[in-house]
């Protein structure tokens, strides 16, 4: 959803929103003509693409994917601040004392680093991130300003 409400906000096309409770289902709807354009996970499109039963228009990632790299952004074509991904991080409440922020981003580095962790994160289409944790607070706080201007331009609501 907010893929596509960003995409809606950056080109000023009007897109109505179908709410799905899963990719499954709503990849089938498209498959069989029941509306023309949806965004979903490379793991979840990318065999169908590459069958021909889907034709993929751009990846949501301002660069090119290493997971189909014959796929170009949508930055590329058009629409140059269009950058969508999900990112997963780890949180805890605030007021955390720094040395343990620091002991827990170390351990969470730690564990990514690890050899196998990005073939396995690959295996669903995902990579990895590497900040320092005043960059990974400039990142949360970009991007938490970028969804305060896009959310309410899609009215968007939790309770949807």
């Amino acid at each position: 959803h907010l893929a596509m409400a960003l995409f809606a906000n950056l080109t000023g096309v009007e897109l109505s929103h179908v709410p799905y409770r899963g990719s499954s289902v709503a990849i089938s709807d498209l498959l069989a003509g029941r509306f023309l354009l949806m965004s979903d996970t490379v793991v979840a499109t990318k065999d169908l693409v590459r069958d021909g039963r889907l034709r993929a228009l751009g990846v949501t990632s301002r660069e090119i994917t290493p997971f189909v790299p014959e796929i170009p952004p949508i930055a590329s074509q058009g629409v140059p601040d269009y950058d969508f991904y999900g990112w997963i991080g780890i949180a805890g409440p605030a007021g955390i004392p720094g040395p343990i922020v620091q002991k827990l981003y170390e351990a969470a580095t730690a564990v990514t680093a690890q050899n196998g962790f990005e073939a396995r994160l690959a295996d669903f289409g995902l990579s990895r991130m590497t900040h320092t944790l005043p960059e990974l607070n400039a990142f949360i706080r970009d991007d938490v300003a970028r969804w305060r201007e896009v959310i309410p331009k899609a009215g968007i609501r939790l309770d949807q």
